[in-house]
Order: C-alpha cells, then structure tokens, then sequence
C-alpha cells in the first residue's frame, strides 16, 4: 500500500500500485504521452486506452486538491 500526503493540508491519499507507478514519473520532465507509454508496457494485460483515461483522472483529482501542478515549460 502506498499514500501520497499533502502535508498543507494534512490529508493523505490512498494509491493502488499503479498510480504509485504512474506518479513516480511525475517530475515536470516526462511528458503525460511517456507515462502513459511506460504504464500501458508495463501493464500490457490491460486497455490502453482504460490506462490512458484513469492516468488522465488522477492527474485531474490531484490538479483540482492542489496536491499537483503542470510543470511550467
């Protein structure tokens, strides 16, 4: 099991094993379209495109709780 906390907030979140792997690319360099290609390998018994839109929702829920922000380019 796995948690990501805010700790401005002091609220944690409970990850699965695939976000815990989606968000260990999160670094501000690695593009949405490389993570999606490394998660889709790795979990290549799964549909790409159900891959693509959950990665898509976590990174909206996080956006919107301000747990993470788009890497400024």
């Amino acid at each position: 099991m796995y948690w990501l906390f805010d700790i401005e907030e002091g609220t944690y979140f409970d990850l699965n094993e695939v976000s815990h792997f989606e968000l260990s690319f999160f670094d501000g360099k690695t593009s949405f379209a490389e993570i999606c290609e490394k998660v889709i390998s790795k979990y290549n018994d799964e549909d790409p495109q159900a891959i693509t839109r959950d990665l898509k929702e976590l990174i909206e829920n996080l956006q919107k709780k301000g747990v993470i922000i788009e890497a400024q380019k």
